[in-house]
């Protein structure tokens, strides 16, 4: 399929995942607007879509565009599970597309669930730029929701709806039970038991609904998942750095009003004369990540200083 797509035609696709409409994409390329709407129509034809976020979506997985390239609308959310929690929280994680589908029926916009190890990455890509707010209370709500904090028939109003719903958290419940379950015949020789199955679950849904509906949250697992990765990637006892790499952390997580901005500066010098590589690394990781006013902050201090 990639051999059927014209150079123009991607040129046009990675424009389109930067969020320009077609009269900005005609500006940039230097073409007509009846052109634009040419090229997008053999496009979807040629990529079997019919719609400009599941062309974005298709040509990622073609290898046509890099998500860099994807226009900063798009929502996303990266949380590290237990092994014993991944089916589970996957289970979750993947019915928001029906949520969001039934909370907003004239959305098109596409929800994809990524897994690489224990880490799940949740992607939302709207397909207008006003539909960001409604997605992000959308699942705000349900995370809410599966935290406890409100209840299925606060959240939705169709019965049919709310009973699918708690289906599926019973569902996801089973599926923890069982994880837990093998989990005690691996430990048996250790004697080792999970007490409370129940303690669990509530433990779960409490952090994935808190990973959802708070902005500020890069993780549910633990407050060095910034620190714990430049570890593997980068082994180093340098207490000095790590010291460093706990404040930048700490710097995505807690929301600041007035971020202390000559501190993290200096920070960030500091880890750059340690290791340039490390702070590239952390200026992908922030990019990937976070959408946070300071992940976002973050990431405009690191490229003006790498």
């Amino acid at each position: 399929m990639k051999t059927d797509i014209t150079r123009r035609q991607i040129e046009v696709l990675q424009l389109i995942a930067g969020g320009l409409t077609e009269e900005e994409i005609a500006k940039t390329l230097n073409i007509s607007y009846i052109t634009v709407n040419s090229h997008k129509s053999s496009l979807y034809k040629r990529l079997g879509v019919n719609n400009s976020v599941s062309a974005v979506i298709t040509g990622i997985d073609l290898g046509l565009i890099k998500w860099e390239l994807v226009s900063k609308n798009r929502i996303e959310r990266l949380i590290e599970f237990k092994p014993e929690y991944l089916q589970s929280g996957i289970t979750i994680l993947n019915y928001f597309s029906t949520i969001l589908r039934q909370k907003n029926p004239n959305t098109k916009s596409i929800v994809r669930i990524e897994q690489e190890g224990l880490n799940v990455r949740l992607l939302i890509i709207p397909e207008k730029s006003d539909e960001v707010q409604v997605i992000e209370k959308t699942l705000e709500e349900y995370g809410l929701v599966i935290s406890g904090k409100i209840k299925t028939t606060e959240f939705l109003t169709d019965n049919m709806q709310i009973l699918e719903l708690e289906n599926k958290l019973e569902i996801s419940k089973l599926e923890l039970r069982f994880a837990c379950k093998q989990l005690e015949y691996e430990r048996q020789n250790n004697k080792e038991k999970i007490a409370n199955i129940e303690n669990e679950i509530n433990w779960l849904r409490g952090q994935i609904g808190n990973s959802l509906s708070n902005m500020n949250k890069i993780t549910m697992s633990t407050n060095h998942y910034l620190v714990k990765n430049v570890k593997q990637n980068f082994p180093s006892n340098d207490k000095a750095l790590l010291k460093s790499l706990d404040i930048i952390e700490q710097f995505l997580i807690i929301q600041q009003n007035e971020p202390n901005k000559e501190e993290i500066i200096k920070t960030l010098e500091s880890v750059k004369k340690k290791n340039p590589a490390i702070l590239e690394f952390i200026k992908d990781f922030t990019q990937k990540t976070t959408s946070t006013a300071s992940g976002k902050l973050l990431y405009d201090l690191i490229s003006s200083i790498v």
